[in-house]
């Protein structure tokens, strides 16, 4: 089954017209289970009001770096006969779209994909099934993709790359927010969360907290030792992630995929954003 994509839903062969429909779905048992327990993680991290503060603030950053390079990109504002078309993927299992597309509806037509069929019926177009492959089940280009820390979690990256180009409008473009697992970062993420309750006027307790960090920080040392043995080992540094991103190697696949037109890395955290258009491959250059 083929779908026509637009504002109203997924039009199929016969004209029927619906809001959310089924794809393909995870087949392979390893990367379900594992897709598994990075669901319960995000479901205890993300619902029922569990976002931290600091995630809500990065997922605010994310959506103005987004609405800031949807405007300027002009080729999607032109496109004659319909609103641009921008697919979640990875959008998670709420009902409601997520924090960080809420205002790009003003201007977009958001849609979701995630492979899991809980909350099939949602408040925004929705498609239940993995992205690889997307390409044969969709007859309209799409103007925008996300990639909202969802990267690390699809097994084959070269895969994603060939979808990106097989589902992306020429004139798109793909938006990422990925965070990295550089030690220096992850430590210097630690630092901060560890100093942003003190109270400087409040000078005994200051010092209090101060005395302790001697200790925190040898622990950290000896913490981010080994995450760099096991990143230059090549081994998982959990049981969440099929990738652990770090600056260069991030950096080299997505410049792999195409032009770099925007890049922000969030200042004391491990978060960075991207935004690239694909270029042509060699197939499809002119």
């Amino acid at each position: 089954m083929t779908y026509e994509l637009s504002e109203a839903g997924f039009r199929d062969e016969a004209g029927a017209c619906q809001r959310s429909i089924r794809t393909e779905l995870i087949a392979d048992p390893l990367e379900l289970e594992k897709q598994h327990e990075s669901l319960d993680e995000y479901v205890a991290t993300h619902e029922g009001g569990g976002r931290s503060g600091a995630v809500e603030a990065l997922m605010r950053q994310f959506a103005g770096f987004v609405a800031l390079r949807c405007l300027a990109n002009e080729g999607a504002r032109e496109r004659s006969g319909r609103r641009p078309l921008l697919l979640d993927v990875g959008c998670g299992i709420g009902r409601e779209v997520p924090p960080y597309a809420r205002e790009l509806q003003r201007a977009l037509t958001y849609v979701g994909l995630d492979p899991f069929e809980r909350n099939f019926e949602r408040d925004y177009l929705f498609i239940c099934g993995v992205f690889q492959g997307l390409h044969r089940h969709l007859r309209t280009k799409l103007d925008y993709l996300l990639f909202s820390t969802s990267l690390d979690h699809l097994p084959d990256l070269e895969g994603v790359k060939r979808e990106i180009h097989a589902t992306l409008a020429p004139s798109g473009l793909a938006f990422f927010w990925v965070g990295l697992h550089d030690p220096a970062l992850v430590a210097r993420q630690a630092l901060a969360e560890w100093i942003s309750g003190l109270d400087v006027l409040d000078l005994p307790q200051t010092l209090s907290t101060l005395a302790r960090y001697p200790r925190r920080i040898s622990r950290l040392y000896r913490v981010m030792r080994e995450r760099r043995a096991k990143l230059a080992a090549g081994a998982p540094l959990d049981e969440l992630h099929f990738h652990y991103f770090t600056e260069e190697t991030l950096d080299r696949y997505l410049r792999e995929l195409g032009e770099v037109v925007d890049r922000f890395a969030v200042p004391l955290t491990n978060s960075v954003f991207y935004a690239i258009r694909p270029r042509p491959l060699a197939a499809e250059a002119p």
